[in-house]
């Protein structure tokens, strides 16, 4: 039998995430990468599979992640659908596993496969109970969401995709790794990345209240949806403490609790997102991020702003784990109680809601939501035994000294 190569793409995953291709690009980078090798005679360094070979046009791949028990994309009919459709990963900590569905790229000048090339990409399908289907293969963004699906047209180029390598930094013994963009003509290249879709675990992205994919070079309120009247407002530090005029301010020097604001119409402080992987600027559902407090004129003794989990995880009631700002640092892997998710709650793609979640790296069994916890009247964030604390994300466009201290 004939074996197949493997392609490795960083699909960064935990217990309940799917994909998250790290780093990012958009047409805003103002260096020009070409698409051929014939502009100047400029080659584009090749796309390399996981034994260092180059990767070639119309040969069978199966791309799997490398990293915390990831598996191997494939094809599945996740609809009643006539023929396959979803583009799925499995994920073997979930007991999703199987083998991965071969997949070839297409493209017309070349015979080995560049970075940032625009290709199409096919699962090769052998046999089908139905001969139509071996021809309805192609990938393509969905009409209706933005998950991955079959259906896609050789030519189109709104069935564009482009591979980039990721260097990991905190992962060096990983190589030959890469992400894959989507790359619709005249816009910017979308990272593809992981959520679930009735129970399937499907390649999806982040968005604001705005509709705009989180980007972690921006910086966001964490906020109750105000679908919600009355639960509150945005995420900031604490404690808090009330004064007659109404005004709020942290009563410690340098306040150290991860909490929520108990007014609705009050947003709280404004955090980053920051990805496992350097330079990544897309945030994707489900994938590991750091998130720290925004500090526009931070004092030295007080730049304790990155979220962490203190106390045994994932806590009890006698013994909460709670969140703070004590001691956790950014784009540390061993710093295991660091590292968040972010998943999305809710259906209803014009309006989504989401969920924080504590996933640390490596310890997939103790995934646990991060909920709201009254102590002394102070709406404090711990993991899962308080109220749930659905949010939404609201893109901070203020300017100017806005830290307390």
């Amino acid at each position: 039998m004939k074996s197949i190569n493997i392609l490795r793409f960083l699909l960064v995953s935990s217990t309940l995430c799917l994909v998250s291709f790290c780093q990012s690009f958009t047409w805003d980078n103002p260096i020009v990468l070409p698409t051929t090798t014939h502009d100047d005679n400029l080659v584009l360094p090749a796309v390399l599979d996981q034994d260092g070979d180059p990767v070639k046009i119309g040969k069978e791949y199966i791309i799997e992640t490398p990293i915390i028990e990831g598996g191997s994309v494939y094809l599945d009919n996740i609809g009643g659908h006539k023929c396959p459709n979803g583009v799925l990963l499995h994920i073997p900590s979930l007991g999703l596993t199987g083998d991965g569905t071969p997949v070839k790229f297409i493209l017309n000048d070349d015979l080995v496969l560049r970075e940032m090339y625009a290709i199409h990409i096919m699962f090769s399908v052998r046999t089908s109970s139905c001969t139509s289907c071996v021809n309805q293969t192609v990938w393509k963004v969905g009409d209706e969401k933005d998950f991955l699906v079959t259906g896609g047209t050789v030519g189109n180029e709104n069935t564009f995709f482009k591979i980039m390598k990721v260097e990991m930094e905190a992962l060096p013994d990983l190589k030959n790794v890469y992400k894959l963009l989507y790359c619709p003509p005249q816009l910017v290249c979308k990272d593809v990345n992981g959520g679930f879709d009735n129970g399937y675990p499907r390649l999806q992205v982040v968005r604001d209240t705005n509709g705009e994919i989180l980007r972690s070079d921006s910086r966001y309120f964490v906020v109750m949806p105000p679908v919600l009247a009355g639960g509150g407002g945005g995420v900031t530090r604490g404690p808090i403490l009330e004064a007659e005029d109404g005004a709020r301010d942290a009563n410690f020097v340098c306040p150290f609790q991860v909490m929520q604001t108990p007014l609705n119409s009050d947003q709280g402080r404004a955090v980053y997102f920051k990805p496992m992987a350097p330079n990544q600027i897309e945030i994707t559902e489900s994938s590991d991020v750091n998130i720290k407090f925004y500090l526009d004129n931070p004092i030295g003794m007080c730049n304790n702003t990155v979220w962490e989990v203190e106390g045994n995880i994932p806590g009890t009631v006698l013994n909460p784990a709670f969140l703070s700002t004590n001691g956790g640092e950014t784009g540390n892997p061993s710093k295991v109680n660091t590292w968040f998710q972010i998943k999305k709650l809710n259906d209803d793609n014009a309006n989504p809601m989401y969920i924080l979640v504590f996933c640390p790296i490596n310890y997939e069994d103790t995934c646990s939501e991060v909920t709201i916890h009254y102590v002394y009247g102070q709406r404090r964030l711990v993991l899962k035994i308080g109220d749930s604390f659905p949010v939404v994300f609201v893109k901070d466009n203020n300017y100017g000294i806005n830290s307390i201290v």
